[in-house]
């Protein structure tokens, strides 16, 4: 196990939020190696911490696999996962049709005079 994968393991919402200023990074998207590679390194260094390439991947690698075991990455190939993380949802940017969109508020019935 990589020294450092504890930091980024212990701390997945920092590092996904990390990740989610760096990325378009939404719930249900594809994620790649790469991608995640740049954001170890950056969320490392973000603790004043410096990897060689060859040691940041490896260690990209641990994290990977820590994501898959906790579901937050369903793998697709060697080199791409699919988020599952719904609190990264994306809002929908499409506008309600008018027939689906709330009717307008009925007036009260008048009460019956005794």
């Amino acid at each position: 196990m990589h020294k450092y994968s504890t930091i980024i393991t212990n701390n997945l919402p920092m590092f996904l939020a990390s990740l989610k200023a760096k990325y378009q990074l939404y719930h249900a998207s594809n994620v790649f190696f790469r991608d995640l590679h740049f954001g170890v390194i950056a969320f490392l260094e973000s603790k004043k911490i410096r990897l060689t390439y060859s040691s940041s991947e490896d260690l990209t690698r641990e994290v990977i696999r820590a994501l898959e075991a906790s579901g937050i990455l369903r793998k697709i190939d060697d080199r791409s996962w699919l988020l599952e993380y719904p609190e990264y949802r994306k809002e929908s940017t499409k506008p309600v049709p008018a027939e689906k969109a709330a009717a307008p508020a009925k007036p009260a019935a008048p009460s019956p005079a005794n």
